[in-house]
């Protein structure tokens, strides 16, 4: 298994990867906006947050907006147009931040958290992706059948 960049990467790579009979997983941020990446322009003002400590030109963004959701929606089917077999959406731990006393900008309950958490999968299993979950701890119990990995960061 390959864990790829969906934005850095040529799909010709994949391509190679695939046909060695590897499994390819795109990365992508699902909980932030980073500044530097092709579809920045495409999350609205309302929908951004506070910047990331330690990660200059990320912000994070509210996973309640609409807008926020169809920029992930267009980000899975840039997935399914390179070829990947699955993603790794990253950063979909907003209320745990929040609940660790971060300064996000964005007001996001558990129930708020998990409602997104769901969504991407859900988005992802109806394009015939894998998703794997990255973090998000608080809601390991209730997200277990509906993601097919994990992938846990240690804070």
């Amino acid at each position: 298994m390959y864990d790829i960049d969906l934005f850095d990467v040529d799909t010709s790579v994949f391509d190679e990867i695939k046909a060695q009979g590897s499994v390819v997983i795109c990365y992508f941020s699902a909980g932030t906006r980073e500044d530097w990446r092709e579809d920045a322009d495409d999350f609205p003002e309302e929908g951004l947050g506070a910047p990331l400590a330690d990660w200059d030109g990320e912000v994070w963004v509210d996973v309640n907006n609409e807008e926020v959701r169809a920029v992930m929606a267009a980000r899975l089917d840039k997935a399914v147009e390179k070829g990947c077999d699955g993603v790794e959406p990253d950063n979909v731990q907003v209320y745990a931040e929040i609940l660790w006393g971060a300064d996000t900008g964005v007001n996001v309950t558990a129930d708020e958290q998990l409602d997104y958490n769901t969504f991407l999968a859900t988005e992802a299993h109806s394009r015939n992706l894998s998703i794997g979950l990255k973090n998000d701890l608080d809601h390991l119990a209730e997200l277990e059948p509906l993601f097919d990995w994990a992938i846990n960061e240690c804070k």
